[in-house]
């Protein structure tokens, strides 16, 4: 019997010691009909952050909360963001506004809003985020139109994702 704890302990040891991190992005998006608008938010871990960080500054230093990094965080969002997560309305790309980004302790947020000039029956969403930095890279979107909520995931096999309004509204 103390042989078999014992196997399950160093099985439990050896597999904490050989875990490797889960590489999550988050996107929360909002469509208000009547607004015709979408707001959406992207969330994803601070260390994949300073990650990318450091690959487009080359500094050391920047970090998600350092000075030099809150004063560009408008042009990485424009930049790698709007390249990594592509949002076409009824066939034609879209360029969202940035609005903001909120700091946490493990993860960071990044807001987006896109205003519409009519009603529209799709959404194409293209979602590479992190993609060409960690192959097990999961994106997950949650798509809300009024009180209906559509869970959709993306990887390195699957980037794409054309969303029929009509179906969820």
């Amino acid at each position: 019997m103390k042989l078999y704890f014992y196997i399950i302990f160093l099985f439990l040891i050896v597999g904490k010691l050989t875990a490797h991190p889960v590489h999550l992005s988050v996107v929360n998006m909002e469509y208000h009909k009547e607004e015709r608008s979408i707001d959406y938010s992207i969330r994803f871990f601070k260390d994949d952050y300073n990650y990318l960080i450091y690959g487009i500054y080359h500094d050391e230093n920047a970090s998600a909360t350092s000075d030099t990094t809150i004063k560009m965080d408008k042009i990485l969002a424009s930049g790698y963001f709007n390249k990594r997560f592509i949002i076409s309305i009824d066939g034609v790309p879209v360029k969202p506004e940035f609005t903001g980004i909120k700091d946490y302790e493990s993860d960071v947020w990044m807001f987006f809003s896109i205003k519409l000039s009519q009603i529209p029956e799709s959404i194409n969403i293209q979602n590479k985020i992190f993609l060409e930095t960690y192959r097990d890279q999961i994106n997950l979107l949650i798509l809300t139109c009024g009180s209906n909520e559509n869970g959709f995931t993306f990887d390195y096999q699957n980037t794409e994702q054309l969303i029929s309004l009509k179906n969820i509204y």
